[in-house]
């Protein structure tokens, strides 16, 4: 009997078991069958409230825009104000026919809208705009006239009187513009300096055989003595003048003691104007000089070019010199 109870009490242990752990099993999987309904009922509801968000986003950003585009333009902040750096004291600075104003000093350009490397305002938005422009025309200088300037169009002007001493001329316009429309200054009539003139040589002399030249060589006087309204161009030698009228040119020259004869001409555009003469070895520091007076259109170049001779005298020994007699008339 021991044997038989022994027997039942295990089966009933193990029938024990077997059922608790079959209930075990059971209730877990039914707690894990809802946790995933719950995950699911979550995630739904998310995705719900994710499309609902994305569509007041894009309802918002619509709005935006409208409200934007709705703006007083004084919200879109558009301002410029320029000059330039210099003044170059009676002769003005340098214009010339047709030239657009590049106003290097930037003082306000609220919206990036002045570009000074080129002297244009463009639009950024449309819009009405406002310019104001005020010249002064130099001491020295014919009548100034200079133009506001839509898309090539003029749509006003300013104009200075040069028999006044510091005459200003001044305006303002109001104007439509669209988003890219551009709007610059340009010279019109004057001429923004009256003197003109230069003085240069060589800042050497290299002794008997004198500085070195070739044929045809154009003389580059590197030692520019006076140099007004900046017309000499050390870098080349020549000279163009910057605008029309009656001109002077003198030259002087020596040749060294131990060279050929010297032969120089004044050149006007290739072409040979006049010409000095100095012997050279055969009759030592000899100079030769000219002066001639000659009408130029703005733009036109001289300088003083090697025909015969192989070497000249620097320092003070050559010399050449440029002026503006009197400016031709605006027409």
């Amino acid at each position: 009997m021991s044997v038989s109870y022994t027997i039942i009490v295990l089966w009933q242990q193990s029938y024990r078991s077997s059922t608790e752990l079959s209930c075990y099993g059971s209730v877990n999987k039914k707690s894990d069958d809802l946790d995933i309904e719950a995950l699911k009922t979550i995630v739904e509801q998310q995705a719900a409230r994710m499309a609902t968000l994305e569509g007041e986003l894009t309802a918002v950003k619509n709005e935006v825009t409208v409200i934007k585009n709705g703006l007083p333009r004084s919200f879109q902040q558009v301002a410029f104000t320029v000059r330039f750096s210099t003044d170059e004291n009676l002769h003005g600075i340098l214009i010339s026919s047709g030239q657009t104003l590049k106003f290097d000093s930037v003082i306000t350009n609220l919206g990036n809208a002045y570009d000074a490397s080129t002297g244009v305002f463009t639009a950024p938005i449309s819009g009405l705009y406002t310019f104001h422009l005020v010249a002064m025309v130099p001491l020295q200088a014919r009548n100034l006239d200079l133009a506001v300037i839509k898309g090539s169009i003029p749509v006003d002007h300013v104009y200075a009187n040069s028999q006044s001493p510091d005459a200003q001329g001044s305006t303002q316009y109001t104007i439509h513009l669209t988003a890219g429309e551009m709007v610059w200054v340009q010279q019109v009539g004057g001429d923004g300096v009256r003197g003109v003139a230069f003085t240069v040589r060589f800042s050497a002399d290299n002794g008997l055989t004198g500085i070195p030249i070739a044929s045809g060589q154009t003389l580059k006087f590197d030692n520019i003595i006076t140099n007004y309204g900046n017309a000499y161009d050390a870098r080349t030698g020549v000279f163009t003048a910057p605008i029309p009228g009656l001109y002077s040119f003198f030259l002087v020259a020596m040749s060294p003691n131990e060279t050929s004869p010297l032969y120089l001409a004044i050149v006007k555009n290739g072409v040979q104007l006049d010409m000095i003469f100095s012997n050279g070895r055969s009759d030592p520091e000899d100079q030769g000089s000219t002066q001639i007076t000659i009408r130029l259109a703005a733009g036109e170049m001289v300088w003083v070019q090697q025909v015969s001779g192989e070497g000249v005298k620097g320092s003070n020994w050559t010399v050449f010199t440029g002026y503006l007699l009197v400016a031709d008339k605006p027409s």
